[in-house]
């Protein structure tokens, strides 16, 4: 059983824990970089309010250095991806709107890369296995569609479909996590269970011994689905916003920066997925209200 734990594990940035904590590469798991790379000082976020009654509202995003070397590979793809490859330190805006329709590529890169990177947490045997108990049935629904189709008709077919998706469903629970991962799994489940319990005296002691600690951990919280049942513990302390967002209503209070940058991360979560074909759901890979984690595996 998890402990309890105060802070996330060390090493460990919010796209990887996003993805530990249910063995899915997620959308928001890699869009949680953003709070990330804001409480670390790599860049600012302002959302800039509409213009004309048929507008909507944009989110700038400013570089203000390159990524620390040692970067994760899947990091490094996002982060180029806005701001493109070069590692001077001057500053390079990117507006979340002009990735419509082009940044999902980027995108869908940045989650394989995720998925090859967390392969170290987990048993290589087991995932050998899902692939095979994958191919298996895979042949084995076309096979029994076919036979159905010719011996019974279309109907006793059709109800191939749902069964074989249902056990491909399962063959997640054939991926198993070594040693490591399931050490660092507890550690990250201690620390969900601890953004959904804490109270208002504990985070206070946790402020005073760490004034940045709601900046550094905020992005984990986004990317368990977590984020603004997590802030709404906060709007009652004495606690300014972070200073590296900022907003058309100039985010005085935890409370409006609570709404505005779950509006700007909504938006940003929303365009850099779309594509050409179907700009409203291109890129999959997320799940759940208020940027959940999602559930299950997509082995």
């Amino acid at each position: 059983m998890a402990t309890t734990s105060y802070f996330p594990p060390s090493g460990i940035d919010p796209a990887m824990a996003g993805f530990l904590i249910d063995d899915t590469e997620d959308t928001q798991d890699l869009i949680a970089l953003i709070p990330y790379w804001g409480s670390r000082g790599i860049i600012t976020m302002e959302q800039i309010p509409k213009k004309g009654w048929f507008g909507k509202d944009d989110t700038k995003l400013t570089k203000l250095k390159p990524l620390p070397d040692g970067a994760p590979d899947y990091e490094r793809k996002i982060f180029d991806g806005l701001f493109g490859s070069s590692t001077v330190s001057s500053k390079q805006e990117v507006l979340i709107s002009s990735l419509k329709d082009s940044f999902y590529t980027k995108m869908a890169s940045a989650k394989t890369l995720l998925k090859a990177k967390a392969q170290i947490y987990y048993e290589a045997e087991a995932k050998k296995m899902q692939t095979r108990t994958i191919i298996v049935t895979l042949l084995l629904g076309v096979f029994l569609f076919g036979f159905f189709l010719i011996i019974w008709g279309l109907f006793a077919a059709l109800a191939v479909i749902p069964v074989t998706v249902f056990l491909l469903f399962m063959t997640v629970h054939l991926v198993k996590k070594n040693t490591k991962g399931n050490k660092m799994l507890s550690e990250l489940k201690g620390f969900k269970n601890f953004i959904k319990i804490a109270e208002e005296n504990k985070l206070k002691m946790l402020l005073r011994d760490s004034p940045s600690y709601f900046e550094t951990t905020m992005g984990y919280a986004l990317a368990f689905g977590l984020f603004n049942q997590w802030t709404k513990k906060f709007e009652a302390l004495d606690l300014q916003p972070p200073s590296w967002y900022t907003s058309s209503t100039g985010a005085i209070t935890m409370h409006n920066f609570s709404q505005s940058f779950s509006d700007s991360i909504s938006t940003a979560k929303a365009t850099m997925v779309s594509s050409p074909s179907s700009s409203s759901s291109g890129g999959g890979g997320s799940s759940g209200g208020g940027f959940g984690g999602g559930g299950g595996g997509s082995w």
